[in-house]
């Protein structure tokens, strides 16, 4: 197995350099008339005929996060009066949102796990007490993952399913030296729609859309749902319209202050893992809160703190190793493993001083309203 392994690398490493790399690593793009399969909440395995595919977004690497969104619609298909053949409700208007992204194994139905949070607790509410969510929230709906196609190119498993990557290593992660990277694709629906990145919007559509979107960020923290990735590429707008809002991509949000991809009941893991070392890696740098970057910061003097303490550690172990250690030299080493490990408590408890806040997500939405009021005329946005 590790023969075949290295084999593929030395294929994908050629392919690197003479081109194009695509051909030799494992990819997918759904094409008009193909059939994918989806595995839905609650209704098990669906098939549906694409039709209308079209590129959204595409951000490629051959080393590291690839992510690659498409627009569909399904072909409809009529026997004897029934057109409902596929078992998902999409009504006229509304498009299919293909999300096909390379994550760590642990992160690989996070983004999942989210839109299953918010429709729970959305029927809790309407059970409770039988209000629907206002028209002004624009989230999209999540359908289901795609577990397989009809189509596929790669040198190893054709199955969408049992596509992964070589063992990496850890971040974080205890217990665990290596993890695995996967495919992780998904469908949603909503509303035909556009980013705010580089579009022609007048200041009154813009004042609606971010109405929209304060409303969003709110009913998210309603529900126990940190956002926590705002930026330009993330913030939508109806075609249709031009004034409502659309809020996407849910991979880096958080449920009631866990940590991504931990589970509820492994309370003692997210304990020795603090969760605001995730704040301080995550999101787009521009419009971070100002609390992330502060952990950015202690995260910085926590890794230089950890290594210190790995140090003392080794050195006094290689100390105590030794036949006859002078008592000085091992108190000496003693006193120096003392104070690095109490300089790495001090760090990550300075660290939890700033996890995240629903308030924080409020922040970074002005930041990035004020990026796009802040572009220069010349630019393609004209206000």
């Amino acid at each position: 197995m590790e023969a075949e392994e290295d084999y593929l690398d030395i294929v994908k490493m050629v392919a690197l350099f003479s081109g194009p790399v695509g051909n030799f690593m494992p990819r997918w793009g759904p094409k008009p008339g193909e059939t994918i399969s989806i595995r839905v909440p609650k209704k098990g395995e669906v098939k549906v005929t694409l039709d209308k595919v079209s590129l959204l977004e595409s951000r490629f690497g051959p080393y590291g996060r690839r992510t690659t969104v498409w627009q569909a619609e399904i072909k409809r298909e009529r026997r004897k009066g029934k057109k409902d053949l596929h078992g998902i409700d999409v009504a006229p208007g509304e498009v299919l949102v293909i999300k096909a992204s390379w994550l760590l194994a642990r992160l690989a139905k996070w983004e999942a796990t989210v839109y299953e949070h918010i429709a729970e607790k959305e029927a809790e509410r309407f059970n409770r007490t039988g209000l629907k969510r206002d028209s002004d929230i624009g989230l999209p709906e999540f359908i289901g993952q795609v577990i397989d196609a009809s189509h596929t190119e790669s040198l190893g498993a054709h199955h969408l399913g049992q596509w992964e990557s070589r063992p990496v290593p850890k971040r974080n992660i205890p217990g665990k030296s290596m993890e695995r990277a996967c495919a992780s694709i998904f469908v949603t629906k909503c509303f035909p729609a556009r980013t705010i990145d580089r579009a022609d919007l007048s200041l009154t559509q813009l004042a609606k859309i971010y109405f929209g979107l304060f409303k969003t960020l709110n009913y998210l923290a309603s529900l126990g749902v940190h956002y926590r990735d705002l930026n330009l590429g993330n913030i939508l707008y109806n075609l249709s319209s031009g004034t409502r809002c659309l809020l996407t991509d849910f991979d880096f949000a958080r449920l009631n202050l866990r940590s991504r991809g931990v589970p509820d009941e492994d309370e003692e893991q997210d304990e020795a893992w603090d969760i605001s070392i995730d704040d301080a890696i995550s999101g787009n740098v521009l419009f971070q809160c100002r609390s992330a970057h502060a952990a950015r910061a202690c995260y910085d003097q926590l890794e230089m703190a950890i290594y210190g303490e790995m140090k003392a550690k080794a050195n006094l172990e290689k100390v105590q190793a030794e036949r006859d250690p002078s008592a000085k030299l091992i108190m000496l080493r003693k006193g120096t493993l003392k104070r690095t490990e109490q300089a790495v408590e001090v760090q990550a408890e300075e660290l939890r001083k700033h996890r995240h806040r629903y308030l924080d997500d409020l922040e970074s939405a002005v930041y990035t309203i004020l990026w796009v009021v802040g572009l220069p005329f010349d630019s393609s946005l004209h206000l």
